[in-house]
């Protein structure tokens, strides 16, 4: 299995996972009899179980559905999967003349990898402009009055600050150093009451620590982002949030009656300066629908009974049953014992390549290790003895049966790392074992333009006397189009003209 679809089993499995988790969860959150502060946190605690249920595939366990390879203690990375694959474009070009290059992603999967990654990275973008947009409004914003900070000495702890600004609504900025802004035109429209129960909302809020938890959570539903339960949930616990800030707010006003009616009457005052609706107020002034919830949730506020400590048990024995059924089905990324020692022995093939330890090597061909087995970022055994500029191991390990055509996403193959190296004895002992002149290695083309662009004329001369196409092209470097040939990748003027000679064209294709 290689990346894109241990990827795309995650993902699948997230979704579904999340589900067991999120959708009991936002039932609970829709229980007038719990309270909006009991709601928020069963939410938050689901969404926060919801995105990290992938992480559960790391825990030990009995299920083994999703196989990882293992590291290995050295600076190898097996790659996954051993077979050559479409995605790795690795063709011949007698046998497929048109196609040289895979310049688009050509499978479902390796689509959705890059529509994921591209929805992640816009919405982290989009967090991020907001985390700036708040710290611009901090720099801008000029403390508090004397008279205004006497107002609010009772209310706000020592620690946060008041501040006026050019904002829409009251809120809070500030994950390391909170303060409360509020908009300056308001202060003069309301009496020192409704600004206490204002502020009092926004102090629940740093209590509650909102702000983080907002946070976390919208980097997560970015990392998942095509999961519309998450934003269901998010959505719903914006609510829940504020329903929350505005009970604990009436609590230390006056009379609940009184908190909502200075709720309103902040609406009011703030619709009078405004034709519209404040749009960076999420807080303290929302659409109607949710006024109209906070506003009911307060005249109906009581004492808690019975059925609400039943109700709230349930829903934390559920939560946590829904959690648990979903860690357990959870599938386990853990290598098995026989994928540890095969990797093991590719580590010790790839060194002994590497060291010209032929015993070794052909100890472990002999014992079945596969010589032709690919490590990210090292490519095979084969093209680690040609990178050790060692005829005698390549001779041995073409001997043992190593694939002279074998390829490496990243690292071509032996004849393309030969060439480039313009090591013409083991260029001459690759083409003698059959390795194929014109074959195209995505990302690392072919070996003539190798040979060509490091200026081994030596090489360039041999490659075609043995059937080279000197036309042959590849579309480069994936979306960014760049068309290589041997001719417009020449190294140096011999190289240059010698090709055009030979009769190289200029134009391309």
């Amino acid at each position: 299995m290689n990346l894109i679809d241990l990827a795309m089993a995650l993902g699948v499995r997230q979704l579904l996972l999340s589900t067991i988790v999120l959708l009991p969860a936002l039932w609970l959150a829709r229980r007038q009899a719990l309270s909006a502060e009991q709601r928020s946190w069963l939410l938050t605690a689901a969404m926060a179980a919801a995105l990290l249920l992938p992480l559960s595939a790391f825990l030990p366990g009995w299920s083994t559905t999703l196989p990882a390879p293992a590291p290995p203690a050295a600076a190898f990375h097996p790659m996954p999967g051993e077979g050559a694959t479409a995605e790795e474009a690795i063709f011949e070009a007698g046998r497929q003349p048109d196609i040289y290059y895979v310049e688009l992603p050509k499978t479902l999967p390796t689509l959705l990898a890059l529509l994921w990654l591209l929805g992640t990275l816009w919405l982290g973008m989009r967090l991020l402009d907001a985390m700036l947009h708040a710290r611009r409004l901090r720099r801008l914003a000029q403390p508090a009055t004397a008279g205004l900070r006497a107002v609010l000495a009772d209310i706000v702890p020592a620690h946060v600050m008041i501040a006026t600004c050019a904002v829409d609504g009251p809120m809070v900025v500030g994950l390391w150093h909170p303060q409360i802004l509020l908009p300056r035109p308001l202060l003069a429209r309301l009496d020192n009451n409704v600004l206490r129960d204002i502020v009092r909302h926004e102090v629940a809020h740093l209590q509650r620590r909102d702000l983080w938890t907002s946070t976390l959570l919208r980097a997560g539903t970015a990392l998942f982002w095509w999961n519309p339960l998450l934003h269901l949930a998010q959505a719903r616990l914006a609510v829940l949030r504020e329903m929350a800030c505005d009970a604990r707010a009436a609590m230390q006003a006056r009379e609940p009656l009184d908190y909502a009616g200075s709720l309103l009457a902040s609406v009011e005052q703030l619709q009078a300066l405004r034709e519209e609706a404040p749009t960076l107020a999420l807080g303290m002034f929302s659409a109607r629908s949710q006024l109209a919830q906070r506003i009911d949730q307060l005249v109906d506020a009581g004492p808690p009974t019975p059925r609400h400590r039943s109700l709230l048990v349930l829903g934390l024995l559920l939560l946590l049953a829904c959690t648990g059924t979903a860690v357990a089905i959870s599938p386990r990324l853990a290598p098995s014992p026989a994928a540890s020692a095969s990797d093991t022995r590719v580590i010790k093939l790839f060194q002994a390549a590497s060291t010209h330890d032929v015993a070794q090597v052909r100890l472990l061909a002999a014992a079945g290790v596969d010589l032709d087995a690919r490590v990210l970022g090292d490519g095979t055994a084969l093209i680690q003895a040609i990178r050790a500029r060692d005829p005698a191991m390549v001779d041995t390990l073409l001997q043992l049966g190593a694939d002279p055509d074998r390829a490496a996403l990243g690292e071509g193959n032996p004849l393309i790392v030969a060439s480039a190296l313009g090591l013409q004895p083991i260029v001459e002992q690759l083409v003698q074992a059959g390795a194929d002149v014109n074959r195209v290695v995505t990302y690392d083309e072919t070996p003539l333009i190798n040979a060509s662009r490091e200026g081994h004329l030596v090489t360039v001369q041999f490659l075609l006397a043995h059937g080279a196409d000197i036309n042959l092209g590849v579309e480069a470097d994936g979306w960014l189009g760049r068309w290589r040939t041997p001719l417009n990748q020449a190294g140096n003027a011999a190289v240059r003209d010698y090709l055009l000679a030979q009769g190289a064209r200029r134009e391309r294709r």
